[in-house]
């Protein structure tokens, strides 16, 4: 499974960067988006201004390496309802390998592939601890740059 991104630049010249899934998300990618197994598939971004150096090593470093680890916490509980929230356990390796820039583009990644868990455990880091509003978060991760292509070879 990849993640693509395609770069278009002003002289019609079109770049496209591919990065390899860890094991670990495959079936959770497959399984949040109804894919079938037994193929190939690959999520292709294409209107991101995507830097390798930048945005490939942050892929790299989460999508890559497994080194989203994550708690599940349970927040409140009654007979019928229950509230969960995520944590990464390794959090501060996260943050030293990431900077905010990093957290918001992996949450627009993360948005598009329906990977919630993953995605609350860095909205938690966004908004508690980097002081970042849920409509600063929102406006770059639901951005239509992040527009999302899924194909199968």
């Amino acid at each position: 499974m990849q993640l693509s991104f395609c770069k278009v630049y002003s002289n019609i010249n079109i770049s496209i960067s591919k990065l390899e899934i860890h094991q670990h998300f495959i079936p959770l990618i497959a399984k949040e988006n109804n894919l079938p197994s037994g193929k190939n598939w690959i999520f292709l971004f294409g209107r991101v201004d995507f830097n390798p150096e930048i945005h490939g090593r942050c892929i790299q470093y989460f999508f890559s390496e497994n080194n989203a680890k994550i708690d599940r916490i349970v927040v409140s509980e009654d007979e019928d309802n229950y509230q969960v929230t995520y944590k990464f356990d390794n959090l501060a390796d996260i943050k030293k390998n990431l900077n905010e820039d990093d957290m918001l583009f992996l949450c627009a990644i993360l948005h598009n592939l329906n990977l919630k868990s993953y995605l609350t455990a860095f909205l938690t880091i966004l908004l508690c601890e980097n002081g970042m509003t849920m409509e600063e978060v929102k406006k770059y991760v639901k951005d239509d740059i992040f527009n999302m292509t899924i194909f199968t070879s």
